[in-house]
């Protein structure tokens, strides 16, 4: 498979943090398969620019970072974003090109303030918000490679016209018993040994799964944890700056009806109860619980109490868990980093 090539068109700002948000763009699609032609990888003392500048016109795609301070040298044709501007405005306007090869990107500012003139039809892809980088760079990934961001379902039959019964209400009582023969099967699993059997067994992959990470990044880039597990089963995980403990509950040895698990997340350490300070007061980021169900298919699942919208499988909580600390722990040893160096 030929990997998608990228051009990325951005202005400097006079700001490293941007420079390095774009760098770090860049770097992951990388990562992801996607060819990237960026000025920090490509040009040094030496090299020609104009030549470099001129990829533009024959990358698969040509991502353009918009800032208020773009849209400013692209106006007046400054500097390289100004000559790379032309490029991309006498290919948009005179030869008829595929023209969602150029994908605009709001980083700062808004669409008046960051657009410049000839891309201020397209729409763009927002990613102002750091926050949603992660689900944000994956729809990137798709636009790159042409994938719809959102599926369209097959085009169904017709009614049948005709026929004396009412389509809609046939439907409609169909969808019910389906939903109700599941339900059914559902709580007769969950109210019984079998449920309670089920949730143990899942919990306990859990443990497992969060403990062979953890494993696997103290052996592999050899961080620290400490960790602390109990039969119940439950789980700490914490390493100098951050905590994560994962809980059960259940109040019935014949029903797992009242089950639930317990993510609490901390910023300090603590100790195995959440609800108990061993050294420093923790500060509480949140602490949520998760009710234990079953999906469509009868395997577990677990669903937020205050938000039945949020749904976990099992490996999703074991991810969180062991995401949650080690990202937080290395952004605020980064940025520690930062601070020493200024």
């Amino acid at each position: 498979m030929t990997h998608k090539t990228v051009f990325v068109s951005y202005s400097w700002d006079n700001n490293e943090e941007h420079k390095e948000w774009v760098l770090n763009l860049s770097n992951n699609l990388v990562k992801n398969g996607i060819d990237v032609w960026l000025d920090q990888y490509d040009l040094s003392a030496g090299h020609e620019m104009t030549y470099f500048m001129e990829k533009a016109t024959t990358a698969d795609k040509v991502l353009v970072i918009l800032t208020p301070n773009y849209k400013l040298k692209a106006d007046k044709r400054e500097g390289g974003v100004g000559y790379e501007y032309s490029l991309l405005t006498e290919e948009f306007y005179n030869s008829e090109p595929d023209k969602s090869r150029i994908i605009p990107i709001l980083r700062d500012g808004t669409k008046n303030s960051s657009c410049p003139a000839f891309l201020h039809t397209r729409l763009f892809h927002d990613m102002r918000n750091d926050n949603k980088f992660d689900s944000k760079f994956f729809e990137l990934i798709k636009i790159i490679v042409d994938k719809p961001l959102i599926v369209k379902p097959p085009i169904g039959k017709l009614p049948e016209f005709d026929n004396a019964a009412i389509p809609e209400v046939d439907k409609t009582i169909l969808d019910y018993r389906k939903k109700e023969e599941f339900h059914r099967k559902k709580n007769a699993i969950i109210d019984s040994e079998k449920g309670v059997e089920l949730f143990h067994t899942t919990t306990n992959q859990i443990v497992q799964q969060i403990s062979e990470s953890l494993q696997n990044y103290t052996t592999n880039f050899g961080l620290h944890f400490e960790v602390k597990t109990t039969d119940e089963p439950s789980i700490l995980l914490s390493t100098i700056n951050y905590t994560f403990y994962f809980g059960t509950h259940n109040s019935y040895s014949n029903s797992a009806t009242n089950a639930y698990v317990v993510l609490n997340f901390f910023k300090g350490p603590v100790g195995l109860s959440p609800s108990i300070d061993y050294r420093d007061t923790p500060k509480i980021i949140y602490k949520t619980n998760y009710k234990f169900d079953l999906e469509e298919n009868l395997n577990p699942i677990f669903v937020k109490k205050d938000n039945s919208n949020i749904k976990l499988t099992a490996h999703e909580i074991a991810t969180v868990a062991v995401r949650e600390v080690i990202v937080n722990e290395i952004k605020l040893r980064e940025s520690k980093l930062r601070g020493n160096s200024e």
